[in-house]
């Protein structure tokens, strides 16, 4: 199976007048980028929705995976949530790659506010696809 990207993939596609349009920096094993979260992401009024935080932790491991070694997807993933993320605060999101077993990637991401405070982080496998 082929996984083709067209421009419209909800974290990274530039094309997607809805998604997040993240852009990653890549280097070696380690992946990362910022967010500013607005209105529309949020959940509680002024704190931004668990799942956008999810898909910045899943787009991390998963688009470093894809970036270095070709077709790839997540298939699990464990967040854990230590505090909320506010609208309009700037987020940085890390990811690495820690081993690679056959088509098994073994990875970890998280997000921090501009104080340096840990939101959320997640510990990932990736699947390399034939």
């Amino acid at each position: 199976m082929e996984l083709k990207d067209d421009g419209y993939c909800f974290a990274c596609g530039m094309d997607n007048p809805y998604g997040l349009r993240l852009t990653w920096h890549v280097a070696g094993r380690h992946i990362s980028t910022t967010f500013l979260p607005e209105r529309r992401h949020q959940g509680y009024v002024g704190i931004v929705h668990g799942g956008i935080l999810a898909s910045l932790l899943d787009e991390a491991i998963g688009h470093l995976a894809w970036r270095l070694y070709g077709n790839a997807v997540s298939v699990e993933m464990l967040v854990r949530y230590h505090h909320m993320a506010r609208v309009g605060e700037s987020l940085r999101v890390e990811g690495e790659i820690h081993e690679k077993r056959n088509r098994l990637i073994l990875a970890s991401a998280r997000i921090r506010d501009g104080q340096g405070t840990l939101l959320a982080e997640t510990q990932g496998k990736v699947l390399c696809l034939p």
